[in-house]
């Protein structure tokens, strides 16, 4: 097993890549493996413990208190669809699980 934050990182991935619909392609937005669903990019790795995740303007609107409140959630300055998200600990790690299944969910 990969120690800390790489096997935390393969922990996030194999989750994600467990959800039905959901598969392993070079990003879009840069030289690096990414997640889609439904041929839309929403997950990628921006470097150890930081993960990209899009949310969709709408998602973040609605949910913009929870992301406010969570301290590893980063919004980006005006409107995007995406977020970053920090991780360190598997606790953290369950919590990009979430935003990123609630990703998947919107279908923005």
């Amino acid at each position: 097993m990969k120690p800390g934050i790489e096997a935390t990182s393969d922990w996030i991935v194999n989750q994600l890549l467990a959800l039905v619909g959901v598969e392993e392609r070079k990003s879009k937005f840069a030289d690096r493996a990414a997640l889609f669903y439904g041929g839309r990019e929403f997950f990628h790795l921006d470097e150890p413990g930081l993960a990209d995740v899009r949310l969709g303007r709408r998602t973040i609107r609605s949910r913009i208190e929870a992301l406010r409140s969570d301290p590893n959630v980063e919004l980006r300055a005006g409107a995007s669809d995406w977020i970053q998200v920090r991780f360190a600990s598997r606790k953290d790690a369950e919590r990009v699980v979430d935003w990123a299944q609630a990703a998947i969910g919107a279908g923005e």
